[in-house]
């Protein structure tokens, strides 16, 4: 690959003034590393006589990538579009409210200056000081939104910041309403609205409106004035409810409102703690010019004074497949030629290995620890060779945890987010 003295200006080493770079190039070529330009009274110089760091930039500029001794094309892969159904992301946005449209339009102004100045070359800290500062947003919501965007074309931004809890909210609303035919709608309007007023029970015994007594009671039914309904579905008149009850009533659906709001706080929180998580670790990974890919695993973050530290763990479910059968086969035809003089106890032992737990799943601790037998026999060697193999991963889970420094210690105590513990 041959370069001139104007596409080697400003990389890695070399400096912006093209006279000067050309001076520089004149010192490190020969004869057989410099050549004129077809077509041009300018001179090119072999990419051979640049440092190293020049010469990756080069090729990553032209598409390139060097290994040893062959130059090879990046693959260009896919375009974001392509990743994604940009029909239906754009249905989320008409279908959203004002208020969500317009949270949206307020984090595209300051996401697209952040994105404006990264790509101008300010280093990527210091763009978002500048952007938070500017807008006065908080930097751990910037990071996070950002991260959001890196999969999607900047055209398509727009539908990807709307805010996810409205959305949620929406679809567990949806959620809530059980599906009736106009035939069955009918007939519950026609049979309520009779002057003998039937209970829910008579009113959906004939089973054409399948809803649970809560939906119908939500959405469908409407409760006479000085009424109440009971946990049988029945009405019941208020004045018939002792004092003791209607207070307990309100006590418990007051609570549990407030429950509510806590937990989706919670999961809200959740949602932002393992966000904001990744988007850190991934935008600190980049200050090094890497980029993660991938779910990440086991992380631990700590206050710059140490009093605090956050921990992101992912466990992994583990367990066998098919071929434990075939190991568990191998096992059983060793136990069944063990000679007469083999205590019966051993067999029974092991087969007890196999047995499953509550759940009606093998307990994989109890199976691997056959391993712990000194048995040379070449049937037995080979069905751990197969448990061994058959032990895999079908899953995991990731936890996020709290934790305070316990005064000048060494130690941390968790700060507790299980109501039981406070």
């Amino acid at each position: 690959m041959w370069v001139s003295a104007k596409e080697c200006a400003g990389v890695n080493g070399f400096p912006t003034d093209v006279s000067n770079v050309r001076a520089r190039l004149e010192l490190l070529s020969t004869e057989a590393t410099k050549r004129k330009r077809e077509g041009t009274k300018a001179f090119e110089y072999h990419i051979s006589i640049l440092p190293v760091a020049a010469q990756a930039a080069l090729y990553k500029r032209a598409g390139k990538l060097q290994v040893g001794d062959k130059v090879l094309d990046i693959p260009t892969g896919k375009a974001k579009s392509d990743r994604y159904c940009r029909e239906a992301l754009w249905s989320r946005w008409n279908n959203a409210g004002n208020k969500a449209q317009a949270k949206a339009k307020a984090k595209l102004s300051y996401l697209t200056v952040l994105s404006q100045l990264i790509n101008s070359g300010v280093p990527k800290m210091q763009a978002y000081e500048s952007v938070c500062e500017e807008f006065g947003v908080a930097f751990a919501s910037v990071r996070r939104e950002f991260s959001s965007l890196k999969n999607f074309d900047e055209a398509d931004w727009l539908p990807v910041l709307l805010p996810k809890n409205k959305e949620a909210a929406t679809s567990i609303r949806k959620n809530r309403f059980a599906y009736i035919t106009p035939e069955a709608w009918d007939f519950i309007k026609s049979d309520y609205l009779r002057q003998e007023e039937p209970t829910f029970t008579t009113a959906t015994s004939n089973g054409r409106a399948t809803m649970s007594i809560n939906q119908q009671q939500e959405t469908f039914i409407k409760v006479p004035e000085g009424m109440r309904v009971n946990a049988e579905g029945h009405f019941v008149p208020e004045n018939m409810i002792r004092p003791i009850d209607q207070a307990r009533d309100s006590f418990v659906n007051e609570l549990i409102g407030k429950v509510k709001v806590l937990h989706e706080e919670m999961a809200d929180f959740k949602a932002c703690a393992f966000g904001d998580i990744a988007a850190f670790v991934e935008m600190s990974a980049e200050e090094y010019g890497v980029k993660l890919g991938g779910k990440q695993g086991n992380i631990t973050l700590y206050s710059f004074d140490g009093r605090y530290k956050v921990q992101r763990s992912v466990n992994k479910k583990m367990a066998f497949d098919e071929r434990l059968q075939a190991a568990k086969a191998l096992i059983d035809e060793y136990l069944s030629d063990l000679s007469e003089g083999a205590k019966p106890e051993l067999k029974l032992f092991v087969n007890d290995f196999f047995n499953v737990d509550g759940n009606g799943e093998i307990q994989t601790d109890r199976v691997r620890g056959l391993r712990l037998f000194a048995i040379t026999d070449e049937r037995w060697i080979k069905a751990l060779a197969i448990i061994s193999d058959a032990y895999i991963a079908v899953g995991s889970k990731s936890y996020v945890r709290f934790y305070e420094r316990v005064g000048d210690t060494d130690q941390f105590k968790p700060i507790s987010l299980d109501i039981a513990s406070l």
